[in-house]
């Protein structure tokens, strides 16, 4: 019996039908064996969701005439299709959310670390405000950089305005699953305001948005899955410092918009694109303990140790483009919970010209708990009543995370910085850099 297939324009794209020359056979005498010898187990996934949707539910003919047609096809054709049609791209663009929301994050700890003592990214107010320092330099700082005491602003760290941008890349290798590889450029900023609070604490406020453009690997015809997720964040922050030890922590809400492309391949010149939008909510935590072993702001080496939680919860929704191959994903929620035990490291320098040149490195053992069932739960149009879930792959519990920096802060508390950082574990890279803008206002 002879098959072909044709693409057809449908009101939102291009869609998938199946043209009979004859009469189709009873699925079940076309079973998808000729690529399972080396099938990965999504595309083994994918077979089980085609194969449950055509026989278990109320397939439309549309729907039936693609799952035979892939059912016919060589191996390589086939698995390629199987892949296509499984549910693994529905799990990329979550976690790519997630890094984005922690570079929000790391924005507000590098602004919490330069208040608290441990400072990145600090002017010379900053600087010479911490008590062990002006104990230690005393007359000598004074004299060389300023010709009259220290301000009364100086007395404690100084507060105010700040802004700051930053890029990140991150590359997922195809897991031992066959969970597809798939690379993101995310850009974004911050902008924030903080106060004293008493003698040794800080809160603060900020907002940012970011932009993550995410593209999957290389599909069948040449052509990548790209795909794009905005991002608007508001927060608080604070810490305290007591001696040598400080605290800091962050609770961040997050509005993601994710913008899904799929595409779906059912045979040679057979070939579509599903698109889908959907919003998700994340509340992200995190909290960081350190201890400068050293006593002198000038230089410091602090052992530090931290946690960082995240919910995202994800709505439901529904693919176009591909008619009876359109997926419907149910709403999600997914957990994560991290900890991170690590060294930071760093000096300062006060310049003649009257400002403070600041270098510092860390680098921390990364624990990730595997809080999440990592289920997905869903449909294909073309074959309503019938769900399909597909567990996702497991994050690499233990990884490494680093980084490096400079800046330089003025007098007046303007302070430029740059900062790149890292993480990587067994399956994934990813490197950014940061850009910190910060003007403080007594």
């Amino acid at each position: 019996m002879d098959y072909s297939v044709k693409r057809v324009l449908t009101g939102t794209g291009i869609g998938i039908s199946a043209c009979m020359m004859a009469a189709a056979p009873a699925y079940a005498q076309n079973p998808f064996t000729s690529g399972a010898a080396d099938r990965t187990e999504v595309q083994e996934s994918g077979a089980n969701a085609l194969r449950r949707g055509n026989a278990n539910g109320m397939p439309t003919p549309e729907f039936s005439n693609a799952v035979n047609n892939i059912s016919v096809l060589g191996g390589d054709d086939q698995n390629i299709a199987l892949q296509s049609n499984s549910l693994d791209r529905q799990f990329a663009l979550p976690r790519v959310s997630r890094f984005a929301t922690r570079f929000f994050q790391r924005s507000l700890k590098q602004r919490g670390t330069a208040v608290t003592g441990y400072g990145q990214v600090a002017s010379l107010n900053d600087f010479l405000s911490q008590p062990n320092l002006v104990a230690q330099v005393g007359a000598p700082a004074e004299s060389a950089v300023f010709e009259e005491p220290p301000y009364e602003s100086q007395v404690r760290p100084a507060m105010g305005l700040w802004i700051s941008g930053h890029g990140q890349y991150l590359d997922q290798d195809e897991t031992d699953l066959g969970f597809g590889r798939y690379e993101a450029d995310i850009y974004g900023g911050a902008v924030g305001h903080d106060w004293a609070t008493g003698d040794n604490g800080y809160v603060g406020v900020a907002i940012g948005a970011s932009d993550a453009d995410v593209e999957f690997d290389e599909n069948f015809d040449g052509t990548a899955d790209d795909s794009t997720i905005q991002s608007l964040y508001a927060s608080f922050y604070g810490g305290w410092t007591e001696g040598q030890a400080s605290v800091n922590g962050s609770f961040v809400y997050a509005r993601h918009e994710y913008d899904l492309q799929r595409n779906v391949f059912v045979g040679p010149g057979a070939t579509g694109v599903a698109e889908s939008e959907h919003d998700g909510d994340e509340f992200a935590a995190d909290i960081e303990l350190a201890y400068d072993l050293t006593g002198d702001a000038a230089n410091w080496f602090a052992p530090f140790g931290g946690f960082e939680y995240s919910r995202l919860d994800q709505d439901a929704y529904s693919e176009d483009g591909v008619g009876g191959l359109s997926q419907s994903i149910e709403d999600r929620e997914t957990n994560v919970l991290r900890s991170r035990l690590g060294i930071k490291a760093g000096q300062r320098w006060i310049s003649g010209t009257g400002g403070v040149f600041s270098l510092w490195t860390s680098a921390a053992w990364s624990r990730d708990f595997n809080l999440d069932d990592r289920e997905i739960t869903g449909s294909f149009a073309g074959a309503p009543g019938t769900s399909i879930t597909i567990v996702g792959p497991e994050t690499e519990r233990d990884g490494v995370q680093f980084n490096l920096g400079m800046s330089y802060g003025l007098e007046d508390s303007f302070v430029i910085g740059l900062e790149g950082i890292g993480e990587v574990r067994d399956d994934l890279e990813t490197y950014g850099g940061q850009l910190v803008l910060r003007k403080v206002v007594y």
